[in-house]
């Protein structure tokens, strides 16, 4: 009887173990495809614009990021045409599979003209997704962001 509560104990122990998240920066490690939508608003929340894309995101592994983006504003494309491609950032992963992210835009535009993002998100899905909302953008002046994004995990490059 003593070794079938043993028995008993130790499956219930590495039942809860592996029902536990455990995540780290390495997690979500690879190309990530996505699509943004959401609403550009005035710093008192009044909208202004409707904000929709795509985009792939490269994760390192390491805390850094790259990411390319198609944006529309009501619809319309601003310039430059084509993908957005100087998007970098960096970003960190909790072991309960949530984290936050920093987005850099314009990177190749002096330091005074870029604008930034952060988002706090979850990972969901053993790892092939993520689901993203914009917590702050830079500059103030611009305005806020509500704006969500669901990655998925890509594979692009096995």
């Amino acid at each position: 009887m003593a070794k079938l509560y043993l028995v008993a104990l130790a499956a219930m122990v590495v039942t809860t173990g592996a029902a536990q998240a455990r995540c780290s920066n390495a997690t979500i490690q690879g190309d990530w495809a996505f699509t943004v939508h959401g609403n550009a608003l005035t710093p008192d929340g009044a909208s202004v614009a409707r904000i929709d894309g795509v985009g792939i995101i490269t994760f390192d592994g390491f805390g850094n990021l790259r990411q390319q983006d198609f944006i529309v504003v009501n619809g319309v494309h601003p310039d430059p045409i084509g993908f957005h491609r100087n998007e970098s950032g960096t970003y960190q992963v909790g072991a309960d599979c949530t984290g936050i992210a920093t987005i850099n835009f314009d990177t190749d535009k002096p330091q005074d003209q870029r604008s930034a993002v952060d988002l706090e998100f979850v990972i969901a899905r053993a790892a092939r997704s993520i689901h993203t909302v914009v917590s702050a953008a830079r500059p103030a002046a611009a305005g806020l962001r509500q704006v969500y994004s669901d990655l998925e995990k890509a594979d692009l490059l096995q």
